[in-house]
């Protein structure tokens, strides 16, 4: 049997290398979403109630990010996954709110703004924290929401920085996604409830002059 040339060993190897490369894949990346139901057509309702109209929500710089993070108690970085956010933090929360509003039922519409002709109130909010951290021994996430209801013509009805937090029970990503899409669940029915009464409460002062 003839040795093998060094020559005949290098194309060897060159062959066998792109073998080796797709034999040993990484983890496919996963996208999570805190959104449990996608926004439905709405049935019509009574005329009578307040036509709001929702802005399209903001984030913060340091929050508008796909990343999934952990972070210590001081906001240093932890432990990052390859696993991300299907949309913008913004972009989730302004579904989970505009579902809670519909849920409601105290509006006769829930429409995305601009236009603005026939509304009675308009929406505008702005995500300041979405973020999870580490304290001692306990894991918990935070989002908080700053909203502000105002009349067409930009007279303020109602303003909150609604905030929640949730536990992170178990210490997964999963775990993180559960967490977060509490805290968000919790902090978009009580925007919803409080926008809801705002709204109310100026469409009767104005039926009432």
């Amino acid at each position: 049997m003839k040795p093998v040339s060094k020559r005949h060993r290098l194309v060897l190897v060159a062959c066998l290398l792109p073998l080796v490369a797709c034999s040993v894949k990484a983890p496919p990346r996963q996208s999570w979403t805190i959104v449990t139901r996608r926004m439905t057509a709405e049935a019509p309702r009574d005329a009578a109630l307040p036509a709001l109209g929702v802005t399209r929500f903001s984030a913060a710089p340091d929050v508008r990010t796909t990343d999934l993070t952990w972070r210590d108690q001081d906001g240093r970085l932890l432990h990052a996954t390859d696993d991300r956010w299907a949309d913008y933090p913004d972009r989730m929360m302004e579904e989970m709110v505009r579902d809670a509003l519909i849920e409601t039922g105290a509006f006769s519409v829930v429409a995305s703004a601009p236009p603005i002709e026939g509304l009675d109130a308009l929406l505008s909010a702005r995500v300041v924290d979405f973020t999870e951290w580490h304290e001692a021994d306990s894991m918990t996430v935070r989002v908080a929401v700053s909203w502000r209801l105002r009349q067409p013509a930009g007279f303020p009805l109602s303003q909150k920085v609604e905030e929640h937090s949730a536990v992170v029970a178990n210490r997964s990503v999963a775990g993180v996604v559960a967490a977060y899409q509490e805290a968000s669940q919790a902090c978009a029915r009580a925007m919803a409830t409080e926008i809801a009464a705002a709204a109310a409460s100026a469409k009767a002062a104005e039926q009432g002059r």
